[in-house]
């Protein structure tokens, strides 16, 4: 047992009380790390009391004789829980929002269940965004890692290199400070290691829910699209650094020779929204902090440039830990407001026209003093 799963498992039971349920049966590999601290193929069900119960598929050979369960098939999983004191009846909760329908199915008539059942989703989502003293350590070590690595981008950047050169060059980096070789994100969506964005490929509309598109691969369509990088070009590097199974989140600019002064101006109304951001404070509504750098853009001339160009990102930042885009999400219409160990990330960026994108992006821990900020590095755009 690590040093806090009692902690993250007290949080769920108490939710569980407050729903009025038996207990909730998770499935996806996200929530169960949050439990076990490992990757598994199989499920947990958590009671409103007493310990949890494991029943892995795979890797073999984690057995033991109270809490971690060998199954081979779903169907078992009823069996054991009876063997085990643990009554399940139909206020059990699932994960609906991320099963499948063939999984659902399977699990109601496996529990013989006659209701559709409670949506845990959402209530794991927000257990999550909550980090313990221990997760937020976690963070602190990707970001320090992501910190240092942004900070060596002059020394390998080369004239007459491809924005696809350049990314490969920094996740070459990433990988050898032991960085997972992929990001996770919300619905199991996956996401390469960093996208890096030159000219005015930075507004080309992706179908990801993120900050910026960029044409990308036809796999994958986001991010550098093997250009070569011209002078008077910005070049933007956002990238998510797994270290220790939890996801700081970063994004610098760089710029080949000089850019124009409009770029430095909207870049400047980035580090603005920053600051604003770095002022808030426990108790703050996300929505009002999305909605104040859309006043700051707008007063600058520039709601249309901001989070894209005609497809634009309805959010000034997000969560951060286990997937990279945890709760809470600062945007328009969200009931969320700033609570102690929640950890965001904030990244106000801009659309300039025949420059490419401009602003940065930092990690926060909310703190009772008010926003820590985990990243670290120049600010400013920096001249390669």
């Amino acid at each position: 047992m690590f040093s806090d799963q009692k902690i993250r498992i007290q949080k769920i039971q108490a939710r569980l009380k407050k729903e009025g349920v038996c207990g909730v049966l998770l499935s996806t590999p996200i929530n169960i790390f949050y439990l076990l601290e490992r990757v598994v193929d199989g499920y947990c069900f958590v009671p409103t009391e007493g310990n949890p119960l494991f029943f892995i598929r795979k890797p073999i050979g984690l057995t033991d004789e109270k809490t971690i369960f060998s199954i081979h098939k779903l169907e078992q999983i009823p069996e054991l829980l009876k063997d085990n004191g643990c009554v399940i009846d139909d206020s059990l909760m699932l994960e609906l929002d991320e099963l499948s329908v063939v999984s659902y199915l399977r699990i109601k008539q496996a529990f013989s269940l006659s209701v559709i059942p409670k949506d845990a989703t959402k209530m794991m989502r927000e257990i999550r965004s909550i980090k313990t003293d221990r997760e937020i350590q976690l963070l602190k070590e990707s970001a320090r890692v992501q910190s240092e690595i942004f900070a060596l981008v002059p020394s390998f950047f080369e004239s007459g290199m491809t924005d696809r050169e350049l990314s490969v060059r920094f996740e070459s980096e990433m990988r050898l400070r032991n960085t997972a070789p992929q990001l996770s994100t919300f619905k199991d969506l996956k996401a390469g290691l960093c996208c890096v964005w030159t000219g005015d490929n930075a507004s080309v509309p992706s179908p990801y829910d993120f900050s910026l598109g960029g044409a990308g691969h036809i796999a994958l369509p986001l991010g550098d699209i093997g250009m070569k990088i011209e002078k008077g070009m910005s070049i933007m590097i956002d990238c998510g650094v797994n270290i220790t199974g939890y996801v700081s989140d970063m994004t610098r600019c760089f710029s080949y020779g000089k850019l124009s002064e409009e770029a430095y101006r909207i870049h400047q109304v980035s580090l603005d929204i920053m600051q604003m951001v770095r002022e808030a404070k426990i108790g703050d509504s996300c929505e009002e902090l999305y909605l104040r750098s859309l006043r700051m853009a707008e007063s600058a001339g520039l709601k249309e440039h901001y989070m894209g160009y005609k497809q634009q990102a309805k959010f000034l930042g997000h969560g951060v830990g286990l997937v990279v885009n945890e709760l809470p999400v600062l945007c328009r219409h969200s009931m969320s407001c700033l609570e102690k160990n929640m950890v965001i990330a904030a990244e106000p960026k801009f659309i300039v026209f025949g420059v490419g994108a401009v602003g940065c992006e930092n990690t926060f821990v909310v703190t009772e003093q008010g926003l820590n900020q985990l990243t670290f590095g120049e600010e400013k755009i920096i001249e390669l």
